[in-house]
């Protein structure tokens, strides 16, 4: 009847923004029905609490409008709702969405609402007991929210619910056992959760289940057995959870199951038959587990497509009872100890994807001989040997590749060598990877023959001669991986070519000559490396105009400049917008660095170090503070420290070590809470140690100012804020310096990977050893050798039980050395030689394997390993002093403090 009421009101996606007023007419339209505010903007407002005030409201959607703020409790008085959706953008990742948050309110008691959805919002808090008031409910979406606690037993009064997503939040404890009221459930999706226990007997009742997932959570126990008389379930995922034993021997159940999922459990035993003959099935991941075995015989299954077993104990041959799985296009059995399938008839017409790295294989699978529709072959890490042309009988000249074929890895099997045969043309393959094999000669011309390729990783080979012309065909190439050769010559110009060109590793080969200007056309380059090289000359200029950079490593050469700023490092560097890691170490750089480097924004490291860099420090960290390390050894700087470094709040490594600094101790460095690694060795810095109060190091963990004119006492409070060099520290284990997760080849450490060390030797430091070194217990180098320190060694060194090395050698030390020392049982090398020590030398189990050399200069000591008995005395011995001091070896702190 037409009553002149509004009672239904349509605003999606209707570029509204800003706040709904309190005062909104929208909330005198007492007779709505139905409101639609969403795919809107307000982002500034929250729920209005009068939504309250529309008490004729079935259906109410919010869903996608940035709603920011709290439900309001008010939205409970809408007791005719039939429909709530208050879904925020799926966007939520991006991490720009505003969040409905707070506690969800109690709910009144309903009998209309049919679909309650709020996923993806940052509601919180336990679910209220009041949930069970919802008789009518069907739908209930609380995915992606953040919710905690136990699901309320009063969910089982949900009985006529279908679907229940609680998937991604924090639930905890065990799934209620009132679930089992729940018989008219189709959907029970509890993954990703912190659920824990054994799955519990509630499915019995549940026979109108078709989907369960309880994925991801900290289940235990066994296999829950009564899941299979769910006999409509289509779907079942177990994973990423901790159950244990074997499957259940006898099974007939599951006749309308189409993937099963059970990976990453503890799940052991042979594998019964059943599991690979349920009659829909088409997807079966057990990878993962600790399957020791398959059932000898499988019933033929037309149905299944995809099976994946890896990371498992399978053992011995290839399994001929998966040849009745006659339609298989995907099978994965890597990981496992499988040694191969030779005398074994097995064929898979359908096969598609075939993942067997990780084995034990010795030689090419031979079921694969006759496979014509393969897309993926991953035979990589096994022990595959003999010469590549021989694989395929009959087939010396080529290598023949299925017309299919899309993916072929063979990486990591270093017993397959020979020459790399002639490639048949194709149009299909994607990716091919050699990489870590020892395929050897030159690369043949008809690599450029793979039109199609979008990957070809040759690393670690061991291929020589020219890189041919014709690897300028490959147009579609995205990566190029052939670092770690013998490819000598120049980088052929025909490398311009490949415009879609991303990754280009030609480092640890021998190119040489001037690097040629052949990457003005890679505008999507993002990482370049031409390391340990011979290539002279000049940088050129079109490497810097790649703006989509972000890793390029040109060290180990011998370049020098630019054409128009010989020797210089050019000033457009500072083009590399994008640039997040620049090393340029080990050339023939000279001249000042270029001042724009501070605008470089996303430069994270910067290593130049042994160069001819002269002039004063750059300017760094005035603009931005992404830095993380920055090496600058082994070059001619000089000047003081700049100040723009304290702004490097992010910064892990400094080294600027072997320069001409002339600087005091840069005490305003200790508010770098994230420095880990300091070296200021082999300059000019003088003066005593002084202390910042602020943070003062907490993290450090390499601590080098050694062949410096530092003076002065050593105070006792700085060491006292090493916090990382305490057992109490943070970030236990090595450090892996300049790491990015970014760039695979950066991984290695270019300065140490020793834990924790101080050194200060070759100063002038005075006074006594403090005492407080003793809390540094994490402490494994310890160097104060060539100062002027005085008094005795204190008994309290002894504490650091992790210390390996300890050099406190040509100093003024007296008494003698305390007992207390031999309780350092990791302590590999001992010098305290050159000084006035007296007294026996202590004996324990391992203070006993060091001989003369760590106490000579010691007159007055006496007993093993010193050919001096005690009581005798020759007071005549007066140590050499410092100015007259002869070089002496310290090949141990050289080999363990591997910086230059």
């Amino acid at each position: 009847m037409l009553n002149g009421h509004v009672i239904g009101l349509d605003l999606s996606c209707s570029l509204l923004k800003g706040t709904i007023h309190p005062n909104s007419s929208l909330f005198q339209l007492h007779h709505l029905q139905t409101l639609n505010l969403a795919y809107n903007n307000f982002s500034t407002s929250s729920i209005p609490h009068n939504i309250g005030r529309l008490t004729n409201l079935r259906n109410l959607n919010l869903s996608y409008s940035y709603f920011d703020g709290k439900i309001p409790t008010e939205i409970s008085y809408l007791s005719n709702l039939v429909s709530l959706d208050l879904t925020p953008p799926y966007k939520l990742k991006l991490g720009f969405n505003a969040l409905l948050k707070g506690v969800l309110p109690k709910i009144h008691p309903s009998s209309t609402l049919l679909e309650l959805d709020i996923s993806y919002t940052g509601i919180s808090g336990e679910l209220p007991h009041s949930i069970g008031t919802l008789s009518s409910l069907n739908i209930l979406y609380f995915h992606g929210c953040d919710f905690s606690g136990h699901i309320p037993n009063s969910i089982g009064n949900l009985t006529q619910i279908r679907e229940l997503i609680l998937s991604d939040n924090r639930f905890a404890g065990h799934i209620p056992s009132t679930i089992s009221k729940l018989k008219h459930l189709t959907h029970l999706v509890l993954e990703s959760n912190s659920f824990s226990g054994e799955i519990p007997d509630v499915f019995s009742n549940l026979q109108e289940l078709r989907y369960l997932d309880l994925y991801s959570n900290s289940f235990i126990g066994s296999f829950p057995s009564t899941i299979l008389n769910v006999i409509h379930l289509q779907y079942l995922d177990l994973s990423s959870n901790s159950l244990s034993g074997s499957l259940p021997s006898n099974a007939n159940m599951f006749p309308k199951l189409t993937e099963l999922d059970l990976s990453y459990n503890s799940l052991n035993g042979t594998i019964p038959s059943w599991v690979f003959s349920l009659p829909l099935l088409t997807s079966l991941s057990l990878q993962n587990n600790q399957f020791s075995g398959l059932a000898d015989e499988l019933k033929k299954n037309p149905t299944l497509e995809d099976l994946f077993l890896s990371n498992n104990q399978l053992s011995g041959s290839f399994p001929q009872s998966l040849a009745n799985l006659t339609n298989l296009f995907t099978l994965d059995i890597s990981s496992n100890n499988i040694t191969g399938d030779a005398g074994i008839n097995i064929t898979f017409p359908s096969l598609e994807k075939v993942f067997l790295s990780s084995c034990e294989l010795r030689d090419f699978p031979h079921f694969l001989r006759n496979v014509k529709t393969l897309m993926v072959l991953d035979i990589s890490n096994n022990k595959i040997r003999g010469q590549i042309r021989n694989w395929f009988s009959g087939m010396r000249e080529f290598f023949p590749l299925p017309n299919s074929l899309e993916m072929l890895k063979l990486s990591g099997n270093d017993l397959l060598k020979g020459v790399f045969p002639k490639i048949h043309p194709s149009n299909t393959l994607l990716e091919l990877d050699l990489s870590s094999t020892s395929i050897s000669g030159e690369l043949p011309d008809s690599v450029g023959t793979l039109s199609s390729l979008n990957i070809l990783d040759l690393y670690a080979c061991q291929f020589s001669g020219f890189i041919p012309d014709s690897i300028g065909n490959l147009t579609q190439i995205r990566e190029l991986w052939f670092s770690g050769n013998r490819f000598t010559g120049h980088i052929p110009y025909t490398i311009s070519k490949l415009k879609h060109l991303t990754h280009l590793y030609l480092s640890d080969n021998s190119f040489g000559g001037a690097i040629p200007h052949v990457f003005s056309n890679l505008q999507e380059l993002v990482e370049l490396d031409l390391s340990n090289n011979n290539f002279t000359g000049p940088c050129p200029s079109s490497i810097l105009s790649l703006t989509s950079l972000q890793y390029l490593d040109l060290s180990h050469n011998s370049l020098n400049g630019t054409i128009h700023s010989w020797g210089s490092l050019p000033s457009c560097i500072c083009n590399l917008s994008s640039l997040r890691i620049l090393d340029l170490s080990r050339n023939n750089f000279s001249n000042s660095i270029p001042n724009c480097l501070h605008i470089m924004a996303k430069l994270t490291v910067l290593d130049l170090r042994s160069n001819n860099f002269s002039g004063s420090l750059p300017l760094l960290c005035t603009q931005s503070t992404s830095l993380t390390t920055i090496v600058l050894n082994g070059n001619q700087f000089e000047g003081s420290v700049p100040a723009s470094l304290h702004n490097c709040v992010g910064l892990k490594v400094l080294d600027l070590g072997n320069n001409a600094i002339n600087d005091t101790f840069p005490a305003r460095l200790g508010t770098l809470e994230e420095l880990q690694v300091l070296i200021l060795k082999s300059n000019k810095f003088h003066g005593p140690i002084s202390s910042w109060q602020k943070f003062c190091f907490p993290r450090l963990r390499i601590f080098d100012l050694s062949h410096n004119a530092f003076n002065g006492s050593l105070p006792a409070d700085f060491f006292r804020n090493f916090k990382a060099m305490t057992k109490n520290g943070t970030d236990k284990g090595y450090i892996t310096y300049m790491e990015t997760a970014v760039f695979r080849s950066f991984l290695e450490s270019k300065i140490s990977t020793i834990m924790i060390a101080i050194d200060l030797s070759s100063n002038h430091f005075e006074g006594v050893i403090p005492k407080t070194l003793k809390d540094l217990s994490s402490l494994w180098l310890l160097n104060l050798s060539h100062n002027n320190l005085k008094g005795d060694i204190p008994l309290e060194l002894g504490h650091l039980n992790m210390l390996e090395a300890l050099d406190l050698s040509w100093n003024r030390l007296t008494g003698m050395i305390p007992q207390e020392l031999t309780a350092m049982n990791f302590l590999e090398f001992l010098n305290l030689s050159q000084n006035h020590l007296v007294g026996r030398i202590p004996h324990g189990s391992h203070f006993n394997t060091f001989e003369n050399d760590s106490y000579g200069g010691n007159l007055d000591l006496c007993g093993p390993p010193l050919s001096k008995q005690c009581g005798t005395s020759d007071r005549s011995h007066v140590p050499q002093s410092l100015e007259e001091e002869a070089e002496e070896d310290e090949s141990y702190f050289l080999r363990g403090f591997t910086w230059e």
